[in-house]
């Protein structure tokens, strides 16, 4: 158990008699083949003696297999010439599958009903639970994972990202909503292969993707300071379909 501002937390790995709830508070029904297949929740426990589930979050251990995943590395290139007193910096963004082998925390669910700080305790609490009642490799002699989260990128209104508006549907014209629909929420690894495996110049994109690159949507502060108190950091890399940040974290010494 975790003691927070707003209430005593407890992080547990959920269960199927979760699902129904994990289903109301993601918004999409939650089907499950042996357990409830690496979902983790956090209880408030109430003075009233209430326990109601208000987050949760699903560990896919050692990602990239059979299906490989990938992200954008953002970097930079610098062009310059000293004759002619010019130099300037661009900012890059490249393909690759660097973070496969990570154990990921992804599909982040939380109850609409908390305020910021109450999203935050319960966050921190999860996080808590998940990093230190899960075996690592560690455990069985191996190396210790890298750990890696994905937040939610910029969105407007109507669920459109400006990244995946300026770049992604360049490559595959569905729009967002109808290809989770027509695919399931894992067509996202299946969309990689189809985006260019060159180097790509920020300047060249449009406005509105180049400022959304690695910020997260304004929903997901609480969770992005949950994070960073984990000792999660942002190293460049975000997620291909809305630009979102992916913050890792390391093991001591790498």
């Amino acid at each position: 158990m975790t003691a927070g501002v707003h209430g005593i937390w407890r992080a547990r790995p959920g269960t199927r008699e979760d699902l129904q709830g994990l289903s109301s508070l993601l918004g999409e029904a939650v089907c499950c083949s042996d357990g409830a297949d690496g979902w983790w929740v956090v209880e408030r426990c109430l003075p009233t003696a209430q326990v109601r589930v208000e987050a949760a979050v699903r560990h896919h251990r050692d990602i990239g297999h059979p299906v490989p995943q990938a992200w954008f590395r953002l970097g930079w290139s610098v062009h310059a010439s000293a004759d002619l007193g010019l130099y300037q910096r661009q900012r890059t963004l490249l393909l690759g599958h660097d973070l496969t082998g990570s154990d990921e925390l992804a599909e982040w669910a939380l109850s609409p009903a908390l305020q910021v700080e109450e999203a935050h305790d319960a966050w921190r609490a999860l996080l808590k639970g998940v990093l230190r009642r899960t075996p690592s490799e560690e455990d069985a002699g191996g190396p210790v994972p890298i750990w890696i989260a994905t937040l939610p990128g910029v969105r407007d209104g109507l669920g459109r990202s400006p990244v995946w508006q300026g770049l992604g549907r360049h490559f595959h014209a569905q729009d967002l909503g109808s290809a989770r629909r027509a695919h399931g929420a894992s067509w996202e690894p299946h969309v990689a292969p189809l985006l260019p495996r060159h180097l790509l110049y920020a300047a060249l994109l449009p406005q509105a993707v180049q400022e959304a690159l690695g910020q997260c949507a304004p929903a997901a502060e609480a969770l992005r300071r949950a994070l960073l108190d984990e000792g999660f950091q942002w190293r460049e890399h975000v997620d291909i379909i809305d630009g979102g940040p992916v913050l890792e974290r390391w093991p001591e010494g790498r």
